[in-house]
């Protein structure tokens, strides 16, 4: 009986190191936009405990980390919030 190769799940694809010009402006786009969010958010908000779902790379996360300084905790960090993140991989 042949055995079957595991079917790669998630992200296999690295989007954010694209040298395709249209899916660069896409990421461009989506990037601004989720700058100018947490602009706004941030001038009304400071968050003691952000949680982030389908963390994937951890690029979108460390923008927020970025800009919400104080939501950070663990041994790195010295304060009272935190950011949890949670990711799900096959097998883990």
């Amino acid at each position: 009986m042949a055995t079957q190769e595991p079917v790669p799940t998630g992200n296999t694809y690295d989007k954010y190191a694209s040298t395709n010009p249209i899916e660069q402006r896409m990421m461009r786009g989506f990037f601004a936009a989720f700058d100018s969010m947490l602009d706004a958010a941030s001038a009304s908000v400071t968050p003691r405990r952000i949680l982030e779902i389908g963390v994937g790379e951890g690029i979108v996360t460390s923008r927020v980390i970025e800009r919400f300084p104080a939501a950070r905790r663990g041994e790195r960090f010295a304060c009272e919030a935190e950011i949890v993140r949670a990711d799900v991989a096959v097998g883990a």
